[in-house]
């Protein structure tokens, strides 16, 4: 009777110890992949939830995933995706609700028919 007993207890400590926390699996979580007008991927983009400190950076491949807390999964939820000479996009709660994966595509600050023409010009100079 004790040998069953610590072997019924060795195996609910293991089935226990094998049980995923659910702290994890209750987070909101988005994967986006951001790429510029011409499908070129952009990393270092960063993606950021509006007036909280969570953020990520998108890899080189342009690819990073988000996990958003439930707390700030609400209404009022902004998801900023933004890049040094790019226009900055942003997503609202109704944007995102029931998507798993976004893709995005970041406009050039100066439009890319500008840029072709500047060089341009300094070919001339």
């Amino acid at each position: 009777m004790k040998k069953f007993l610590i072997v019924l207890s060795v195996l609910i400590l293991v089935g226990i110890s094998a049980t995923p926390t659910k702290a994890y699996s209750q987070y909101y979580t988005i994967d986006f992949t951001i790429k510029d007008i011409l499908g070129f991927p952009i990393p270092g983009a960063t993606i950021e939830v509006v007036g909280t400190s969570i953020s990520v950076t998108s890899d080189f491949w342009g690819e990073a995933t988000l996990r958003i807390q439930p707390a700030y999964w609400n209404e009022n939820l902004k998801v900023r995706i933004s890049m040094i000479g790019f226009k900055t996009v942003e997503y609202s709660y109704n944007d995102l609700v029931g998507k798993t994966h976004i893709d995005v595509k970041l406009e050039d600050e100066i439009p890319l028919f500008l840029k072709i023409y500047q060089k341009f010009i300094q070919l001339f100079k």
